[in-house]
């Protein structure tokens, strides 16, 4: 069985020439396109990289709310 991530379209590659993909990307992560674009850029396009990427960036930032 696969390992479902949200916003995961079909396929282990995220495809940032796709705005369906990409949004539901941006949407179900609570990140910009731009956070995505980095996150591909730094760890390449497979959708478990970049999640797991995106993932730690969220744990590293200090929380806002007060």
């Amino acid at each position: 069985m696969q390992n479902a991530r949200p916003g995961r379209p079909e396929g282990d590659l995220l495809h940032l020439d796709n705005d369906g993909e990409v949004r539901r990307w941006t949407r179900s992560l609570g990140v910009t396109r731009e956070d995505l674009e980095r996150a591909v850029a730094i760890v390449g396009p497979s959708t478990g990289a970049v999640y797991d990427y995106l993932a730690r960036e969220r744990q590293a930032r200090p929380s806002t709310r007060a």
